[in-house]
């Protein structure tokens, strides 16, 4: 997640360039053919152009709406996983009690430490890249230069192994089906455990701490919604047609204007080549506008604009690690260039 002031108009510029460079070669063909060929039939009327950019302005400001709406909704889950991680450390310390006090605090450090492997294999699944992402555009890996995807950097089964013991860590890892909702049924299974040894003294309590793990399966459904459904396709392929007809056209509606703006000082030869920076200029606000709108679409990809997971699983464990009076914490993470660790 990007949290300088702001992104700089030359970074838009490095993010686009080829995008920048594509424009200014077509706006480059008809001016020089309408400036050295007079080839005049090329020039079309700019008022239905302008009825295509209104069509092409409607589509993207929807869309560029619909893709913020994915980015605060996984925003708002992740603080709700963050809270309701607070509110399950709170209850375990409070109502997991058994009358050895060394039997309290490992029952205490093994429902933290699968919280933090669930933690950590549900980052995983939302980092695992899909056809629909945007990461591995040309402008974007050039992007990433400036920052480091840790689910990129180690393997599951290396940050999975600070947190399981051998035998649990290979039952996780063998488990074909969904890791983290299987480290969540670990600790359900754990919880009927000591409910059954009297560790829990009451069924409210019982229940009150099931179902904070229950809120948490439903917080995580709730990402893995965001992860495995894009935007909308149809919506998707449509605003990318039109924009392209758009950028097509834009140079063509352009020429007469930038001849006639010449025309009567006897200037036109020169003012029409005005025609390839004002055509570049136009086009490249729509298709930013939509490159903005695409790259925000998927908030777990790893992108600079994307919700910090891994910053936020490293401040859960940090303060319930605290819950249990542990030395030698983590150390939070911090930004670099203005992103911080994703």
């Amino acid at each position: 997640m990007h949290v300088g002031r702001k992104y700089t108009f030359l970074e838009y510029l490095q993010w686009t360039k080829r995008e920048l460079l594509g424009l200014s070669l077509w706006a480059l063909i008809p001016t020089f053919m309408y400036a050295c060929f007079d080839w005049q039939f090329l020039s079309i009327p700019w008022s239905l152009v302008a009825v295509l950019g209104t069509a092409v302005a409607l589509i993207i400001s929807f869309k560029n709406a619909e893709c913020h709406r994915r980015v605060s909704d996984a925003l708002g889950i992740w603080s709700s996983i963050a809270s309701r991680s607070m509110a399950w450390g709170n209850t375990v310390m409070g109502y997991i009690l058994d009358k050895d006090p060394l039997e309290t605090r490992r029952l205490h450090s093994v429902l933290f430490q699968q919280h933090f492997a669930w933690l950590t294999a549900l980052r995983y699944q939302l980092r695992e890249p899909t056809i629909w992402e945007n990461l591995n555009e040309p402008g974007n890996k050039e992007f990433m230069a400036f920052y480091r995807i840790p689910e990129r950097q180690t393997s599951l089964a290396d940050e999975l192994g600070k947190y399981l013991p051998e035998p649990t860590l290979t039952s996780v890892l063998e488990h074909n089906g969904d890791k983290a909702n299987y480290i969540l049924s670990l600790q359900s299974r754990l919880l009927s455990d000591a409910y059954r040894r009297k560790q829990l003294d009451a069924g409210v309590f019982y229940s009150s701490i099931q179902g904070l793990l229950n809120e948490i399966v439903m917080l995580q459904g709730s990402a893995q919604r965001i992860k495995n459904f894009p935007y909308a396709r149809n919506f998707y392929s449509i605003a990318l047609v039109l924009l392209q007809m758009f950028a097509i056209l834009v140079p063509f509606a352009l020429l007469g204007q930038f001849h006639d703006l010449g025309k009567y000082a006897g200037l036109e030869k020169w003012t029409i080549w005005a025609n390839i920076p004002f055509s570049v200029m136009v086009t490249w606000i729509f298709i930013t506008l939509e490159k903005v709108g695409e790259n925000s679409a998927n908030p777990f990809e790893g992108g600079s604009n994307d919700v910090p997971i891994s910053s936020l699983s490293r401040k859960i464990e940090i303060e319930m690690r605290r819950m249990l009076g542990e030395d030698g914490l983590p150390e939070p993470t911090e930004s670099v260039n203005h992103i911080i660790v994703l």
